[in-house]
């Protein structure tokens, strides 16, 4: 079982399932199956901040794609959550969450195509907050996103 790219080791197996009716018919089916074993992977970020400059106009908002801000060793291991933190202590288990999802959340369901940050600000301000990406070993990365609120002026 060699290793591919140092992180990940796929097991190529096969065998065969056997199925049986009620009526007393039996069948049997080949599989092939690949089993793909992840644990020493690093995850990473493409650039240390995100800054986002974000113009207020009554009831707007914003969504950002961000699942390309994050890097793994190895693509059979990526980024698969991403959650939103005030502060990005070594151990995640103890990240503070943000105090208002209903500024700024991570939406990574049916209704988008990949995970991205809705952003709904109604004060401004210079906002600091963490996107913890993590794989689905644990391996863990901040992202820092800086987003400045500022007032459209119309003249």
């Amino acid at each position: 079982m060699p290793a591919q790219d140092g992180t990940v080791i796929k097991i190529d197996k096969s065998f065969k399932i056997k199925a049986a009716a009620s009526g007393g018919s039996i069948g049997w089916k080949a599989v092939d199956i690949e089993i793909i074993v992840c644990g020493s992977e690093v995850i990473g970020v493409d650039s240390a901040s995100i800054l986002y400059e974000f113009q207020v106009l009554s009831n707007s908002h914003a969504n950002y794609p961000i699942a390309s801000n994050f890097t793994t060793s190895d693509s059979d291991c990526p980024v698969v959550t991403y959650t939103l933190k005030h502060d990005n202590p070594a151990d995640p288990a103890t990240a503070l969450a943000p105090t208002s999802l209903a500024q700024f959340n991570i939406i990574n369901d049916n209704t988008v195509t990949e995970p991205t940050l809705w952003m709904n600000p109604d004060t401004l301000n210079v906002f600091t907050f963490y996107i913890l990406g993590q794989s689905v070993t644990g391996a863990f990365v901040y992202k820092q996103v800086v987003m400045e609120v500022t007032e459209i002026c119309i003249e």
